[in-house]
């Protein structure tokens, strides 16, 4: 029920959904001027970002909502795209895109985006320590697409991968590029639906579902929003063509996600040339079709 977003002058404010009332969780001038905020966690106490470090590094950044104070607990230099992300169920672990190979230069400019492994994901606990891998990315996929989340509180996470240069799966996985895996795993385990080019992910609230866009062969073309079940491999299209055209800046890709108690899906369409959040009803028995 709440949204949080940055002012500017680096007030983090905090807004209920339900009365539109406004509360500044953090003013601190202290805090740097780039940093992003990407993740709260579920107790809403805690939210987390990166910013550029002295070295130059990236740290991650934690943000005490209710003292208003910040620290670091986490720096690396190649997280010049972290997409951080707390455990949704526990908030007991922080999920980290690791963009092996990038370099930023101490002003921030990203010299390198990556290196030939490409990039990969690792967990951590809430102080920033434990650093877990997990088996995404070379050399046990093709490189990831960058956009992953954790599957509730399974210990697991659900990512997508690029396709091969000719636009097919990869040839050890050709039943699809979704994959789900904990850290510890020796490989993925890859989602059947083969059909399709799954970019944007979102894991339900309760672990069961996931929904997806599916990218075209070629754009412009139709992007599908897929939800599938994880348990019994079952998976339907709830919208044809959500209309995204999905090139260039990203308010142009559909990003979707399911509402906590998967009634709902939101997602971004700019059908019409001018970018829009758009919220669609998932019908009565949808869900337990797929059951």
């Amino acid at each position: 029920g709440y949204l949080y977003y940055f002012r500017e002058n680096r007030e983090l404010v905090r807004l209920c959904t339900d009365t539109l009332e406004k509360e500044i969780v953090c003013g601190d001038p202290h805090l740097p001027a780039d940093c992003v905020m990407t993740s709260v966690s579920p107790d809403q106490r805690y939210a987390i970002g990166q910013a550029l470090m002295p070295g130059p590094t990236i740290g991650v950044v934690r943000l005490d909502l209710k003292a208003g104070t910040w620290d670091v607990i986490h720096e690396h230099p190649e997280l010049i795209n972290a997409h951080l992300q707390y455990n949704p169920v526990t908030g007991n672990e922080i999920l980290v895109l690791h963009c092996r190979g990038s370099k930023m230069a101490a002003d921030g400019t990203v010299i390198k985006r990556g290196g030939e492994e490409g990039s990969t994901n690792y967990v951590i606990d809430t102080e920033g320590n434990n650093l877990r891998s997990i088996a995404v990315g070379v050399p046990h996929t093709l490189s990831p697409t960058g956009h992953q989340c954790f599957v509730a509180d399974t210990g697991k996470i659900v990512f997508t991968c690029c396709l091969t240069p000719d636009q097919k799966h990869d040839s050890r996985y050709p039943e699809g590029n979704l994959f789900t895996a904990a850290p510890g795993d020796e490989a993925p385990t890859v989602f059947a639906a083969p059909e399709h080019y799954f970019n944007h992910v979102c894991a339900s609230r309760c672990g069961k579902y996931f929904l997806c866009d599916s990218y075209p062969e070629w754009l412009p073309g139709p992007v599908p929003l897929v939800i599938g079940n994880f348990e019994t491999g079952k998976y339907r299209t709830l919208i044809q063509n959500c209309g995204a055209t999905v090139a260039g800046a990203q308010y142009r890709h559909p990003h979707p996600y399911l509402t906590s108690e998967n009634k709902h899906v939101v997602y971004n369409s700019d059908f019409d040339g001018i970018p829009h959040v758009y919220f669609a009803e998932i019908p009565d028995g949808f869900l337990e079709s797929l059951d």
